[in-house]
């Protein structure tokens, strides 16, 4: 049994049984609302539950890290994503709103947990997802399915709003969206394309989560 010894035990819905494939991988989300009553009782009603939900204070643990959670979408005859051992997290937030720092410590000091028990690397196979644009998605995100079925590390779904884009696409659609991105934000040359890289902030705001993975390897 997977329980995090620092976490709130709260089951809601259940587990979904085993996982059917891997690599073990840590899905980051937003709850996209301001309180752990209203996403629990969210996953209550669309049978939706991740592993943990982490607020400023608490980190609540749902289903064993063993078993399979709830939270992602899952086409009929697509990729895995559930099963995929896909460890997922909410936070108390808005994706496209700066975080509270309580908050992401305490993901940072789950983050060290879940990697230590399941083998996981402090690597985003996809990269860093982008900075918000005007609080709303940005575009550009690299979905790529070889990396989420072969690759363990972190990965992000993006839900900004009401609107749940989509982790993992086909490579044409793929193409097709990353051809659509180029055409609407050219290039604004090197200095800016490194700063993009380097700064790589990701969608739960002005702090870059990996810099928080990273510095809190000395802290927890």
């Amino acid at each position: 049994m997977a329980s995090c010894p620092f976490a709130t035990w709260d089951p809601v819905n259940g587990d979904l049984g085993n996982y059917s494939t891997g690599p073990y991988k840590i899905v980051h989300h937003t709850t996209e609302g301001t309180s752990y009553a209203g996403a629990r009782a969210a996953y209550a009603a669309n049978l939706s539950d991740p592993h943990f939900t982490v607020d400023a204070t608490t980190i609540y643990q749902h289903i064993d890290t063993s078993k399979v959670a709830r939270a992602l979408r899952h086409a009929a005859g697509g990729v895995e994503t559930n099963r995929s051992s896909a460890v997922q997290i909410e936070l108390v937030a808005f994706a496209g709103q700066p975080k509270d720092p309580n908050v992401l410590a305490n993901v940072a000091q789950l983050c060290r947990w879940i990697e230590q028990e399941h083998g996981i690397p402090q690597t985003w196979p996809n990269g860093h997802p982008r900075k918000p644009l005007n609080g709303g998605d940005p575009g550009g995100h690299n979905r790529d399915v070889v990396n989420w079925t072969t690759q363990s590390g972190h990965y992000l779904i993006i839900r900004i709003g009401t609107r749940h884009t989509q982790l993992l696409k086909s490579p044409s659609s793929l193409r097709k969206d990353n051809q659509s991105y180029r055409r609407d934000h050219p290039p604004r040359g090197k200095k800016s394309t490194w700063r993009s890289l380097l700064q790589g902030p990701l969608i739960f705001g002005a702090r870059v989560l990996k810099t928080i993975l990273v510095k809190a390897t000395q802290r927890f």
